[in-house]
């Protein structure tokens, strides 16, 4: 598996405030996983992997099949379940701390695992949530431009139409 570094900016420029400031460095992680096989990761110290995407080898046999698991604490858990001419590719969302969890394939077909490796200490501070400021300061700071602000318009009160006998 390769790693690439990246570094992303998760806040959006703001025209008061400047451009962005970096919040964290992540690394590109990524694999394929034969039929039956599991996968060895070697996680830097602190990290988690975020498990992104699993897809189905391009060269899968037709109608071939394979289900990701995630084991961990003698439990085996399904992620995915992939199918060539249905769903080949699926979404991911996970958090895994692999000194605790194993990747795993099973099935006919092999699977291409993509994700990235994040700080603990990022990854727990995303899912929490912080108290937000309120909407009220943040709009005496900065006013919209005028091509942003709404116009409102006066509502004519409708005429009633008499009935011709």
């Amino acid at each position: 598996s390769r790693r690439f570094v990246w570094i992303l900016f998760l806040q959006k420029p703001h025209r008061c405030t400047g451009p962005p400031t970096p919040v964290a460095a992540m690394s590109f992680w990524g694999a394929k996983v034969a039929a039956g096989k599991s996968a060895k990761v070697e996680t830097p110290e602190g990290e988690l992997l975020h498990l992104s995407q699993a897809c189905l080898d391009p060269a899968a046999p037709a109608g071939a099949a394979a289900k990701v698991f995630v084991e961990q604490g003698g439990e085996k858990y399904a992620v995915a379940c992939l199918k060539e001419g249905g769903v080949e590719c699926c979404a991911l969302d996970l958090f895994i701390d692999l000194k605790e969890a194993k990747l795993s394939v099973g099935g006919k077909a092999s699977v291409h695992l993509t994700g990235y490796f994040e700080s603990e200490k990022w990854a727990t501070s995303r899912t929490t949530r912080r108290p937000s400021r309120s909407p009220l300061r943040s709009r005496r700071r900065c006013s919209p431009r005028p091509s942003q602000q709404r116009r409102r318009r006066r509502r004519r009160p409708r005429r009633r139409r008499r009935r011709r006998r």
